[in-house]
C-alpha cells in the first residue's frame, strides 16, 4: 500500500474540480475523501505537507506511471524499451554520465548536445540560482532527458502531477519534441501491481486539467462525491452514445441544470450539429468546450472511423520464428489470443509458442 494510482487520481482531480474547505482554501482529498492538505494554489495544496516522506507515495506513483508510459517506446537511438522498468537504470546511467560531464566547463560545452541540453550554459543562467549546471533543478533535468530520449514532450505529465519546471527546460523540451505531447493520463492501478509485461490488460485513463467530468474507471468515483467540501467548478456529466458507425449523440447535464453552450474545438475530427450529434471525420481525441453559469471546461472523447482494412503486414524472424508487426497503425491496436487481450506496443513480438494457443484476432479499442 505504499502507492496508489487512485489516490493520485484523487489528488489531481481535487485540483481540477477546485475543491475548497469552509474557509475557501484549496484542498486536496484522498480516495476516501479524507482531506490531505490545503493551500492557496494548485502546487501549494499538492505539496503542502512538509513531514519526512509525507508524499513519497505520490512521487513513487509518478515513477510507476513513468515505467508504464515508456513500456514499448522507441528511444532516440532506435532501441525499444522492452520492459517498463528498464527506464529507471537507463536514467540512472545517463544521470551519472551527465554529472561527470557537468563537472568541467570545457567538457560541458563540448558534450552538452549529446545529452540534449544544448540550450543550457555551464553557468550564469537564472535557473541555477547563480551556480552551475551541476545544480540544475531535478524536474528540469528529468523533463529534458525524457523528452530527448522519447521524442514525446513530457511537460503534459509533469503538469498532471503538479510538478514545476523552468521556462528554459520547457523551451528545450519543445525543441526535442518530434512526436507531439505525451497524452495526458494515468494507467489504472490502485494498490495492485503492474503485470510482468507492465501494460497488458491495464486500462489507460485519458485526463485533462480542464475536464472535470473524468471519473475513476473501476468504480466511477470522483472528488465531487466527497462531503463537507465545496467546489469552484460546476460538475458536468457527459455521455457519448453511438448512433451508428460514424455518428454519436453527445449529452451533457449539471446538478443545477445549468444551460450549456457547446463549441466544437476539433472541427477537423468531428462535425457537430445543433443537437450535439457528432459525425466522425477523422481519427483522434475530439474536444468540445462547455460554457455556462460557473461552467467553463472541455469535454474529450475518442473519435475513430470504422476500419474496413487494417493494412497490417508482419515479418517472421528466420532464426527465432518471432512474429513482428512490419507495417500498420499501432495506436489503440489490440490483439486477442486464447481469450487473453493485449495492447500492441512497438513492433508486437509474438513468439512461436504463443501461436500454438490458437488464432490471433486484432482489433482497435480506445477504452
Amino acid at each position: 500500500d505504499h502507492t496508489s494510482g487512485k489516490r493520485a487520481f484523487a489528488f489531481i482531480m481535487s485540483d481540477v474540480v477546485g475543491l475548497q474547505n469552509s474557509n475557501g482554501r484549496r484542498v486536496i482529498v484522498n480516495e476516501s475523501c479524507e482531506q490531505a492538505s490545503s493551500g492557496n494554489t494548485r502546487h501549494e495544496s499538492m505539496f503542502a505537507q512538509d513531514g519526512y516522506a509525507d508524499f513519497n507515495w505520490y512521487r513513487m506513483q509518478f515513477y510507476v506511471q513513468l515505467m508504464l508510459r515508456t513500456q514499448g517506446m522507441e528511444f532516440i537511438n532506435g532501441m525499444e524499451n522492452p520492459w517498463g522498468y528498464d527506464i529507471i537504470p537507463t536514467l540512472y546511467l545517463i544521470q551519472r554520465s551527465f554529472g561527470e560531464v557537468a563537472s568541467n566547463e570545457t567538457i560541458w560545452n563540448e558534450q552538452r548536445a549529446n545529452f540534449g541540453f544544448e540550450m543550457f550554459p555551464y553557468d550564469g543562467h537564472s535557473v541555477y540560482g547563480g551556480r552551475t549546471i551541476r545544480d540544475i533543478p531535478g524536474n528540469d533535468w528529468l523533463l529534458v532527458t525524457l523528452t530527448y530520449l522519447t521524442g514525446y514532450n513530457w511537460q503534459s505529465q509533469f503538469d498532471l502531477f503538479g510538478l514545476i519546471t523552468t521556462s528554459l527546460a520547457t523551451e528545450q523540451a519543445e525543441a526535442h519534441t518530434t512526436k507531439g505531447d505525451l497524452p495526458m493520463g494515468l494507467y489504472v492501478l490502485e494498490t495492485d501491481l503492474p503485470p510482468d509485461n507492465w501494460t497488458d490488460g491495464v486500462d489507460f485513463l485519458p485526463m485533462a486539467l480542464d475536464d472535470s467530468s473524468t471519473r475513476w474507471p473501476r468504480d466511477g468515483w470522483t472528488p465531487y462525491e466527497c462531503p463537507n467540501v465545496s467546489y469552484s467548478v460546476e460538475p458536468v456529466d457527459g455521455e457519448v452514445t453511438k448512433l451508428d458507425a460514424t455518428t454519436y449523440q453527445l449529452s451533457f447535464s449539471t446538478p443545477t441544470n445549468v444551460a450549456l453552450t457547446v463549441e466544437n474545438l476539433t472541427p477537423e475530427l468531428i462535425d457537430l450539429d445543433v443537437n450535439n450529434i457528432a459525425t466522425i471525420l477523422d481519427n483522434g481525441r475530439a474536444a468540445v468546450q462547455l460554457t455556462g453559469d460557473n461552467v467553463s471546461q472541455t469535454f474529450y472523447f475518442d473519435a475513430r472511423l470504422p476500419i474496413e482494412d487494417f493494412d497490417l503486414t508482419f515479418a517472421t524472424a528466420p532464426e527465432s520464428g518471432k512474429v513482428t508487426l512490419d507495417t500498420g497503425d499501432v495506436q489503440d491496436l489490440h490483439y486477442r489470443i486464447a481469450g487473453v487481450e493485449r495492447k500492441v506496443l512497438g513492433k508486437l513480438g509474438i513468439k512461436p509458442v504463443d501461436l500454438l494457443l490458437g488464432d490471433v484476432d486484432f482489433f482497435y479499442r480506445t477504452k
